[in-house]
């Protein structure tokens, strides 16, 4: 109709409105709750009056009795695409078809006439200068999709009903002819196809039973089905599947199975859904298939930059991260990483993360490329690591100019530092279980580690070690230091002396006679230690099995018992284990635990309360006797995994930490040289038992073994070298040959390994510190608090414009350092500045000086081809082809002297 421009205009001023703000029956209108909120001030009528088409909608129909009617809440969420593809027809049928089966599903009777008087109503209530063209235009609309939902209408139900039927009549053989006679027939009648249908029988045939299953999810779910089938168009999209292979793939359906069944009903039912189905798709695939879509699926980064210049310089960047169809979106980077075209995704970053400028403002890519996915360090770690030094190097800008032998460098850490919410961003810890100790070294994850840790994660690791050294401090105190303390047996004291007391002492005690219990507590009183110790030692011990022990074990419990109910158990052999004891802190703090245990059920000064003579907290008395050598080496073991896991302080510094790490990595060479030595000495202790010889040193295998041993390491005196001399030659011999492999031979090619592996690790030690120190800092920072949190982060100034030089205020967002101007020499500006308009809907100017090798053959190519057609337009037949013959000689010529 004539009037069709207003409601174009009325209708792209609804879109804007309802883009905005969504207010569907049953939910208060945006405008509505805008009003009650400001009751209190300004005009309390101008506030309650609906300012959208959804909310005048929801108003009117409420007023005029049609709020509780339902199926209006589905017309007006279609209504906004019927309304922009009014003059598409193939594409308004395909709305109307949809809308029609989502009608379907209400079993109340449906007016749509109702619909046009609300809808008119709403209309003119929000349209100023709506007249009489006007209400033509929107009847004309309204009738002719009336007209295509009511020739939908009763039928869905029916026909959902033929199909489920068709469908559980199918056997198992009927369903294999379908899956193999749809190839057949479609292959038939598009040999193209078999191109882009490549995978194996099995994949082939799971598409075929998709297929018949989306036509009946289709009746039973329309508005589910639009939605995957948009994403999977949007799939198809990257897989640059050609739409007009669509038609033959319907017929073939079709055409099987009309083979199947009699039911023209149910063919029709399967027919029209399958229809609807590949209008979709093939209406999907042509709107998502951009120039940058294109440019992915050759995985050309030249196509690409190609691709990319035609796009308005304030959508440059949504063009290469956002492909939306519908409710439906697909992002072209993940898709370049996913589809493996590495090209094209290292070209898309490159231009993501190029900062350009005109007079009026600057352009970079880093906050939409990570509020569009947040999680793309993660996708890059998995699927694409090569690809993270281009990501991290663009989020660097260094300038050309130094001043005073200092470069400005600008970190653009916001959101490696900080994610969406607020709070400590994932994507050092993804780069953390990355495990690459030179990516770690990367300038950019390097200045975010150091930041975080030396103002957030230190002070907080540094308290909850404080607790860890405390209890060590005391566990020494009472095992080390106080128990060789204030003894009255002193060392002067002849060895004779101390075992008649010990002997005067035993035999007291053994006495049953009463006069016996003094004399025993003299003795006890005399050989043990002073009163005050003693008491020392019983508190400290009880400090440490309460404190240290009872917090190791509500730790281990807590961690077992969450990693059992998560599953998180690690596989090692027959074997599973939790998760948290993975690693070795694991495994030490759980031998610390059970060693603290063992003490405890040892403790002497326990098994000493029942029978200390009077001797309060006394660890000397004939119950301990057989206690105290088990219970000191129990205690020896828990003092080494103690300064085991005290090992971790040395994240303080990453020159300890690296050194530290350099001797963890070469200890496998050392256990590789106790097992070989094991070995040997076993070989030649088992040999020399078998010779004839009275030599007591080597009298039976244990002690064989352990001289042997003594010889390996140093220990073996020279005395007992020349009593070997005097008492077999043989046996002389056997060591001889022993010390040879050992000492000559083994121990020399320890020292080999170990050169080789340290060279080895030496190259990389920095970052695995780096990455020791990084995996610190992600687990510290669960426990800072949150006001610290974002003291800090209100400290960084993220959100201050940073300057990139004298009075050139830049982008916010980073960090500013200076860093000596000899470490990364720059020679070209970073920021690509352009004059001429500064509109954002205009093109940049093509980058001329950009262009590549094969641009540069491109362009010589097309300049010879000109060329040769000129000269031979210009001078005739024969004289033109020898000179044409001529130029392509010397091409030819120039051509293998390039190459």
């Amino acid at each position: 109709p004539p009037a069709s421009s207003p409601p174009e205009e009325k209708s792209g001023k609804k879109r804007e409105g309802s883009s905005k703000k969504k207010s569907w029956f049953g939910k208060s209108g945006t405008s509505a709750a805008a009003g009650n909120q400001n009751s209190g001030e300004g005009d309390f009528r101008n506030n309650l009056v609906p300012q959208t088409y959804n909310d005048m909608f929801t108003f009117n129909a409420a007023v005029m009795g049609f709020g509780n009617n339902g199926w209006m809440n589905e017309v007006l969420a279609s209504f906004d695409t019927i309304v922009t593809n009014v003059s598409n027809s193939y594409r308004l049928q395909e709305e109307c078809d949809v809308l029609g089966l989502r009608l379907a599903k209400f079993k109340s009777t449906i007016n749509l006439g109702e619909y046009k008087a609300v809808m008119l109503a709403s209309l003119r209530s929000l349209v100023k200068e709506w007249g009489s063209q006007h209400e033509i235009a929107w009847s004309w609309l309204w009738e002719n999709v009336e007209r295509m939902i009511k020739q939908l209408m009763g039928k869905p139900a029916q026909q959902e009903k033929c199909l489920a039927r068709l469908f559980e009549s199918l056997d198992e053989t009927a369903l294999s002819i379908v899956r193999r006679e749809v190839y057949s027939k479609f292959f038939a009648m598009a040999p193209a196809g078999q191109e882009y249908f490549k995978q194996s029988t099995t994949r082939l045939h799971f598409i075929a039973d998709k297929v018949v299953a989306m036509t009946l999810e289709m009746y039973r779910d329309p508005k589910k089905m639009v939605e995957d089938l948009s994403a999977l168009g949007l799939r198809h999209v990257g897989y640059g599947i050609p739409t007009d292979l669509f038609g033959p793939f319907v017929t073939a359906c079709v055409q099987v199975v009309r083979t199947l069944t009699d039911d023209d009903a149910a063919e029709e039912a399967f027919r029209w859904s399958l229809n609807l189905i590949s209008r979709i798709l093939t209406r999907v695939i042509n709107e998502g298939s951009t120039v940058v879509m294109k440019a992915i699926n050759a995985n050309s980064d030249r196509q690409l930059r190609r691709a990319v210049s035609c796009a308005p310089r304030g959508q440059r960047s949504l063009w290469m991260l956002n492909v939306q169809v519908g409710t439906q979106s697909i992002s072209p980077i993940l898709w370049a990483i996913e589809t493996g075209s590495l090209e094209a995704a290292r070209a898309i970053f490159l231009d993501l993360l190029t900062i350009r400028a005109d007079r009026d403002r600057y352009y970079f890519g880093m906050d939409i490329l990570f509020e569009r996915h947040p999680d793309i360090v993660k996708c890059l770690c998995m699927d694409a690591p090569a690809l993270l030094p281009v990501l991290l190097d663009g989020l660097i800008w260094r300038s050309r100019t130094t001043e005073g032998g200092q470069r400005r460098v600008v970190y653009y850490i916001k959101h490696m530092v900080v994610d969406a919410e607020g709070g400590f961003a994932k994507n050092l810890e993804w780069l953390v279980d990355n495990a690459d100790p030179k990516l770690i070294c990367h300038p950019l994850v390097a200045t975010v580690t150091d930041l975080v840790w030396a103002r957030v994660a230190f002070r907080t690791f540094l308290y909850g070690r404080a607790w860890f050294l405390f209890t060590l401090s005391i566990f020494v105190l009472s095992q080390s230091v106080l128990n060789h303390l204030g003894t009255t047996s002193t060392e002067s004291s002849s060895s004779v002396s101390s075992a008649a007391h010990r002997l005067l002492g035993t035999l007291f005690v053994a006495d049953s006679d009463a006069t016996t219990t003094v004399p025993a507590s003299v003795s006890l009183a005399e050989s043990d230690k002073p009163e005050d110790i003693r008491i020392t030692i019983f508190c400290c011990r009880c400090f440490i099995y309460l404190c240290s022990m009872g917090q190791w074990i509500i730790f281990h419990m807590t961690n077992m018992i969450r990693d059992c109910r998560r599953g998180a158990l690690e596989q090692y052999g027959c074997v599973k284990i939790p998760e948290y004891m993975a690693n070795w802190q694991g495994i030490a703090s759980l031998l610390l635990t059970v060693f603290l245990l063992i003490m405890l059920v040892l403790e002497p000064i326990l098994h000493c309360m029942p029978d200390n003579h009077g001797v309060m907290f006394t660890d000397n008395c004939p119950s301990s006797d057989n206690l105290l050598l088990a219970y000191s080496v129990v205690s020896m073991a828990a003092m080494m995994m103690y300064f085991l896991l005290l090992t971790d302080l040395s994240v303080f510094s990453t020159q300890i930490s690296a050194f530290a790490l350099v001797c963890a990595r070469v200890l496998s060479e050392l256990a590789l040289f106790g097992v070989g030595l094991l070995f040997v000495i076993v070989a030649f202790a088992c040999s020399i038992c078998a010779l004839e010889q009275d030599d007591p040193d080597f009298k039976g295998v244990p002690a064989a073994s352990i001289n042997l041993f003594k010889i390996t390491v140093g220990m073996f005196s020279g005395s007992h070298f020349d009593l070997l001399q005097e008492e077999s030659a043989a046996l002389l011999i056997c060591v001889c040959g022993y010390n040879v492999v050992t000492v000559i031979f083994m121990l020399n090619l320890l020292v080999a390994q170990l050169n080789c592996a340290y060279s080895e690790t030496y190259m990389d030690m920095m970052g695995f510190a780096r990455l020791n120190r990084g995996k610190i800092v992600c687990e510290t920072m669960a426990n800072v608090s949150q006001k610290r949190w974002s003291n800090f982060v209100e400290s960084l100034h993220l959100d201050e414009r940073v300057e990139f030089g004298e009075g050139d205020i830049g982008l916010a967002g980073g960090i500013q350092m200076v860093e000596p101007a000899s470490a990364n020499i720059t020679t070209v500006d970073m920021i690509k500045r352009y004059g001429g308009s500064t509109s954002p809907s205009e093109q940049w100017p093509e980058e001329a000086a950009g262009a590549d090798e094969d641009d540069r053959f491109e362009r010589l190519e097309k300049l010879i081809t000109k060329s040769m057609k000129r000269l031979t337009t210009s001078k005739g037949g024969s004289k033109a082809s020898t000179l044409g013959s001529e130029l392509s000689d010397g091409g030819s010529v120039r051509q293998s002297g390039s190459s």
